[in-house]
């Protein structure tokens, strides 16, 4: 071997050398070259694995599968980029995993923010001041403004001194610099804001608020289009979507109050309110209509229960409740009340008040001044006698059945006694002339 290698092999006792005259003394065989290397036995995996018995530190070259050189442990075969434990850097954390104990750990040993990055860009960190930003862009901007979370691709990715704000989600409060104490969860919830003490949770939820304060919007597009209105509330999916500058509004529903303009308004139901532009106004409904079961207004300070122009308002106790009769245009009550036309509010078994005022529409009429009226028939005395005989009750008076039956009309019964204290007098005024006429002649 020698004589036909010549100069290119050396042999010594313990070791051999090619390439070389001075094989290194730790190696049983030294290559050397500038132009060559050395070839390995090139097999299969299934080759490889049919290797009888191998020894441990046995190379070969795999040319399928997972191609590379792998080297035989003793128990399996390792590719040649594979790590162990005995041979990993101290302190070093291995991508295919580490026997750890309790004080192992990931992070630093000094006052510097715990940075990550994805694809060399910046996608989050952890620092002293208590904030927390994962996600790519999330917290970019991020200077001395302190105890902040944003999650999220872009979360919080303007904030620089604002502090105490959460974003979670794609552009979660995303245009914030300084405003503080910002809730935003979901996809571009809050994205405009630079506001203070807002909360907007669900997609797009108050998305274009960019100066108002104190807003709350839950759900999808609640107070999305709000953009400096402050201290309005909106639940609901498209509650206040389209308000721009309206405050102190709160609309609990799906679309309650979509449309509204205004301000200090109270929707509640599904669209109730949907189309308001007014302010101070009072919705309870579960569609889009202008006459709600109930509608008020703060600044003029009324309240209608059902306002069409039809409709009825039940107080009391029913075992069962009230419903309309057709063709009657009442509601049937307890046997002890009977049946109701043309009334808007039956109180079940009493009024107690202080004060009742009954309002006149008219004077022609509607009270009982006529009787002095120089074309006034006065009923004389002997036909009111004779009438009171066979009726035992005044004339254009009802009797006690009627009133039972029809009940007592508090205006026009204070017509009607008014009536008979008119007459009354003018009978006394009558009396008085005769009296006098009789004293005359005496």
């Amino acid at each position: 071997m020698a004589l036909s290698c010549g100069a290119a092999l050396a042999q010594k006792a313990d070791n051999v050398g090619i390439g070389t005259t001075k094989p290194d003394p730790s190696a049983i065989l030294d290559l050397n070259s500038n132009t060559k290397g050395l070839l390995l036995p090139r097999m299969n995996q299934a080759q490889r694995d049919a290797i009888k018995n191998p020894a441990a530190g046995l190379v070969i070259f795999q040319t399928d599968q997972v191609v590379g050189t792998y080297t035989f442990d003793g128990t399996t075969w390792q590719p040649s980029n594979a790590r162990t434990s005995a041979v990993s850097s101290v302190g070093a954390w291995d991508k295919q995993g580490n026997v750890i104990d309790d004080t192992d750990f990931i992070g630093s040993t000094n006052d510097k923010a715990l940075r990550f990055k994805v694809n060399n860009q910046f996608a989050g960190k952890i620092d002293l001041i208590n904030n927390l930003y994962m996600g790519l862009f999330s917290g970019i901007a991020s200077t001395t403004g302190a105890s902040n979370v944003g999650l999220g691709y872009g979360a919080l990715s303007s904030n620089t001194t604002g502090a105490y704000n959460i974003g979670i989600g794609h552009y979660a409060v995303a245009s914030n610099v300084s405003g503080g104490n910002n809730i935003g969860i979901g996809t571009s919830a809050l994205f405009k804001t630079t506001g203070i003490w807002n909360v907007g949770i669900g997609s797009n939820a108050l998305a274009s608020n960019t100066t108002g304060n104190y807003n709350f919007g839950l759900g999808g597009n609640a107070l999305s289009s709000s953009v400096s209105g402050g201290d309005n509330v909106a639940v609901g999916i498209g509650a206040l979507q389209y308000l721009i500058s309206g405050s102190n509004n709160m609309a609990l529903g799906t679309y309650a109050g979509v449309n509204a303009t205004g301000s200090s308004n109270v929707f509640i139901g599904y669209s109730s309110g949907a189309n308001e532009t007014g302010n101070s106004k009072l919705y309870i409904a579960n569609t889009a209509t202008s006459n709600p079961l109930i509608k008020g207004d703060f600044a003029s300070s009324w309240l209608r229960v059902n306002s069409k122009t039809t409709g009825y308002m039940v107080i009391g106790d029913f075992d069962t409740a009230p419903s309309a009769t057709p063709g009657t245009g009442g509601v049937p009550l307890p046997a002890n009340v009977g049946q109701v036309n043309g009334y808007r509010l039956v109180v079940q078994d009493g009024i107690l008040c202080e004060k009742l005022k009954v309002a006149l529409r008219s004077t022609g009429g509607d009270w009982a001044d006529y009787v002095f009226e120089p074309s006034y028939k006065l009923m004389p005395l002997e036909e009111v006698e004779k009438f009171t005989k066979e009726n035992r009750h005044l004339p254009n008076v009802p009797s006690a059945d009627e009133i039972v039956k029809d009940g007592l009309d508090v205006s026009k019964t204070s017509k009607m006694f008014m009536e008979k204290i008119e007459e009354l007098t003018l009978h006394v005024i009558e009396l008085n002339k005769r009296i006098k006429e009789l004293e005359a002649k005496k």
